[in-house]
């Protein structure tokens, strides 16, 4: 799977987007890292949805986007996480307000295959061990600033994605299959996906035949928030047309 011209046949348009704000960005500056155990044994960080005010309005901001140039999904494909949920319910009121399918609305399938991709426990112990080696926290007991915040999660992603690389890889692959199986299964022509921001750069990076770890990487064009792509059906052929940030 690459970047390619798609040719002839059916083909598929898809927007692949990142769920809006989430609930959890602001539930780990201030707690102990017991806390955080805590949080995460629950299962409230994965359960949190998006921020109100701010999440739902970027994601009514993003179906505006939508409606202003013209696109209309035939299906929502979406992350079983709450927060992606929440932004495709949202994306999906504003689509069909006013209009025929306003009583049903678009409709919306669950993917496992687009579950977040995120570290172990082990992988954030591992974190935390080296910045305390590293004299990154304030408190070792806690995350005390949104800075540590980002040093916490990004150092577990980091060796999350060198221990389980190849899952990672897999789980890309299954996540593209499944997406043109939809297509043919619903005879749609398009496709909005809500997913989480790694999942769609690693799917990126899958189709331009680049290493995954790219996603950790930020540049001015960030494809973490989202893409455009096309698929035809016939050939297999998948090709991305919009690589910037929505």
């Amino acid at each position: 799977m690459n970047e390619n011209q798609t040719g002839n046949g059916q083909e598929v348009s898809v927007d692949m987007r990142r769920h809006s704000t989430p609930e959890y960005m602001g539930m780990i500056v201030g707690r102990s890292f017991e806390e955080l155990k805590l949080l995460d044994d629950e299962g409230r960080i994965d359960g949190s949805g998006i921020t109100h005010p701010e999440g739902f309005n970027l994601a009514l901001d993003k179906a505006k986007d939508m409606l202003s140039s013209g696109q209309k999904p035939e299906l929502i494909a979406v992350s079983p996480l709450e927060r992606a949920k929440q932004t495709a319910l949202l994306i999906n009121g504003e689509l069909t307000r006013g209009t025929d399918q306003e009583s049903q609305g678009i409709p919306i399938t669950t993917v496992d295959e687009f579950a977040e991709l995120s570290p172990t426990p082990d992988d954030y112990e591992f974190s935390r061990n080296q910045m305390i080696k590293n004299g990154q926290l304030e408190d070792p007991n806690k995350i005390s600033t949104g800075k540590e915040s980002g040093i916490y999660f990004y150092t577990a992603l980091r060796r999350f994605f060198e221990l389980y690389k190849p899952d990672i890889e897999a789980q890309a692959d299954a996540a593209i299959r499944r997406l043109q199986e939809l297509a043919a299964e619903h005879q749609v022509h398009q496709i909005l996906v809500i997913s989480h921001g790694f999942n769609i750069g690693i799917i990126r990076a899958r189709l331009l035949g680049e290493d995954v770890t790219t996603v950790l990487d930020f540049g001015e064009s960030n494809p973490l928030e989202g893409y455009k792509l096309a698929m035809n059906l016939d050939s297999g052929l998948i090709n991305i047309t919009d690589n910037g940030k929505q």
